[in-house]
């Protein structure tokens, strides 16, 4: 094997000039094509122009050249990250700890993985044991900082996120974890200063970028409170999630037994919090999009949405037009309470559709159905003022938020 080639080659990956490292490499696996090294080099560079299925090719043929190589399931389970199939991910980077258990890296990785699963008390684990390897390993110190703050345990959260940027002071990831513990804990200027590094050091960094939009929404107070409440709904697992849904039902079944009571003090109290915890849940899904909307208006903050963070906010904003028009124009006709039923429940289908979600077209179809049943039930209630349609509308809008939240939870690996 050519040695200066391959010294060339490593060299270009660690520039992250990936076309003239696979160059090189190609080069030398047309001389060397049973080395596994060689093929795991190339996945690399496969992966840095984001390349994944053609990655994922050349490192299963690294796998069936050398099956005891750890470095090549590291790999693989980047992959599975990058796919966002975390528990895949999981799984491969398990198998390169039983071939290797020295490396730090790998129980870091590791950590990394479980840490995204909401896993944390396991996440801590496997960084504490990438630091018993290797104590000034940047990102089992970061990892294990972000698992304390989601744990709740703050100062010791803070000193291990400390200890990493000791160890690494230019690390995007280090710093741009950083900014999302401190906007938990609600102080959104200073996570603005640790986003702005992260992105001075990484430009590219999609984590720090969205970080940096959450944290400039979060001079908005009423948005502040809706991001805490997102982010700590984001830190829970399907079984947590569904136990909140079990304690929504009881708690909905408690006040029908009050209101049967026929005491109107109780059924107006229990009127009015069923009331607003309807509007509660559904105006988490309105925070985000309609928040993007104000940050249109900030010089700085256009130019962190995406072109779909922008056109969801488009869809939404017209949607919120048409609710707001039309409940002024019910002074003068109850008809037009139709249209603004109509613009109400179209925010929320606008708020998803344009989300990178393998069920987007579903959500598409859904979205088209739910807009074809409105637009009949206003065009019934203004020629006949029949409300068979606005029944079937309303219907339509259950189901929609059913299969959105269902397809959230199959998406999200934990």
């Amino acid at each position: 094997m050519d040695d200066d080639q391959l010294s060339k080659a490593k060299i270009l990956i660690r520039q992250e000039k990936w076309a003239e490292a696979e160059k090189c490499l190609a080069i030398l696996l047309s001389e060397n094509s049973d080395s596994a090294y060689l093929h795991i080099l190339l996945a690399e560079a496969k992966i840095g122009q984001n390349q994944l299925k053609q990655a994922n090719t050349i490192i299963e043929n690294a796998i069936q050249l050398s099956p005891d190589e750890p470095l090549a399931y590291y790999v693989k389970s980047r992959i599975f990250v990058l796919q966002n199939n975390l528990k895949e991910a999981e799984k491969f980077i398990l198998e390169s700890i039983r071939l290797d258990p020295e490396d730090a890296d790998y129980f870091a990785f590791l950590a990394n993985i479980q840490n995204a699963r909401n896993k944390f008390k396991e996440a801590m684990e496997s960084a504490n044991q990438a630091l018993e390897l290797n104590a000034e390993n940047v990102l089992a110190l970061t990892i294990r900082g972000s698992a304390l703050a989601s744990l709740g345990k703050t100062k010791e959260s803070i000193e291990s996120i400390e200890a990493a940027l000791r160890e690494n002071p230019n690390d995007a990831y280090t710093h741009a974890s950083y900014g999302w513990s401190l906007l938990e804990n609600r102080e959104h200027k200073k996570a603005l200063e640790h986003f702005r590094e992260a992105l001075k050091n990484d430009p590219n960094s999609d984590y720090a970028r969205s970080g940096m939009k959450e944290a400039l929404k979060a001079s908005n107070m009423i948005y502040r409170f809706f991001l805490g409440y997102g982010l700590k709904v984001s830190k829970m697992t399907k079984k947590q999630i569904g136990g909140l849904f079990i304690g929504i039902f009881i708690t909905f079944q408690v006040l029908k037994n009050i209101i049967r009571t026929n005491q109107d003090t109780a059924r107006l109290v229990a009127g009015c919090f069923s009331i607003f915890l309807i509007l509660f849940l559904l105006s988490t899904w309105l925070a985000t999009p309609l928040s993007n909307m104000l940050l249109r208006l900030n010089q700085y903050g256009s130019f962190l949405l995406t072109k779909e963070e922008k056109r969801s906010s488009n869809f939404v904003a017209g949607s919120l037009c048409v609710f707001i028009v039309s409940c002024l124009l019910c002074f003068f006709s109850n008809k037009f309470a139709s249209i603004a039923i109509f613009g109400f429940v179209m925010m929320f289908p606008s708020s998803v559709i344009f989300t990178a979600s393998k069920y987007r077209y579903l959500l598409w179809v859904c979205a088209f159905v739910l807009a074809v049943f409105g637009i009949f039930s206003i065009v019934e209630i203004f020629s006949t003022g029949g409300i068979t349609m606005i029944l079937a509308f309303v219907l339509s809008f259950i189901l929609f938020l059913a299969l959105t939240n269902f397809s959230r939870l199959r998406e999200s690996n934990r």
